[in-house]
């Protein structure tokens, strides 16, 4: 049976491995398990992977305002941002992950619903993005702020991934994170946009890939 933890503060009953209370917001405390890798509760613990952006993060308004500012352009893909200078590159970068900026992302329709009827059914809760490393406390803030919850790992760390390597592509890096996922936990679902990062999890065996939210949404909701 999966545990879990009392909020100090306002006695709430939460998940076990979420960093801060559903109800009132305090941190929780939770103590490391010990032996993940031959315990049977935590090798059984079933964890959904979530991609960020365009995923449970509408960052539509974040590009329009980086137009807007001259440090990207309109037809801006993956493709183009390989070309763009160092300089450049730097410019954008540090334009979108401006605090201002991000808390113009949206959450995606459903998105929370979907993350807490999960909760519900047991399951932890991981996020794996294609943003570089050095964003990381501004996207664990970002994630916070919106109200998602953060679940930890064995060691208290959060489950958020981001990408060390900016020369990797996603599929590759993505499928590292969930083989590694997959040796502690049961994932049995990823969402992300990208058909390459889907392609790789079907490949490691994840029985539910969906390239949106309501891919799966639309199933389960009355």
């Amino acid at each position: 049976m999966a545990s879990a933890s009392y909020c100090n503060a306002c006695g709430a009953h939460n998940p076990h491995g979420v960093s801060s209370c559903g109800i009132c917001g305090c941190k929780v405390d939770n103590p490391p398990r010990q032996n993940p890798v031959t315990s049977a509760e935590f090798a059984n613990t079933k964890l959904v992977v979530f991609d960020i952006d365009r995923t449970i993060l509408d960052t539509a308004e974040r590009h329009r305002s980086a137009i807007r500012a001259g440090v990207q352009p309109k037809d801006f893909n993956y493709k183009v941002f390989t070309k763009m200078s160092k300089k450049d590159k730097k410019k954008r970068e540090d334009f979108m992950y401006r605090e201002d900026m991000l808390a113009k992302d949206r959450l995606m329709p459903n998105a929370m619903a979907l993350i807490e009827h999960l909760m519900k059914e047991g399951y932890t809760i991981a996020y794996c993005t294609g943003r570089s490393f050095k964003w990381f406390e501004k996207t664990k803030n970002q994630l916070e702020s919106k109200g998602f919850p953060l679940f930890q790992d064995s060691l208290g760390k959060p489950l958020l991934f981001l990408r060390k390597s900016e020369s990797m592509s996603k599929g590759p890096y993505k499928a590292g994170v969930i083989k590694n996922l997959l040796n502690q936990y049961d994932v049995r679902m990823v969402f992300d946009d990208t058909v390459e990062v889907l392609q790789e999890a079907s490949r490691l065996g994840v029985p539910g890939v969906y390239p949106s939210i309501n891919d799966y949404w639309g199933m389960i909701s009355p």
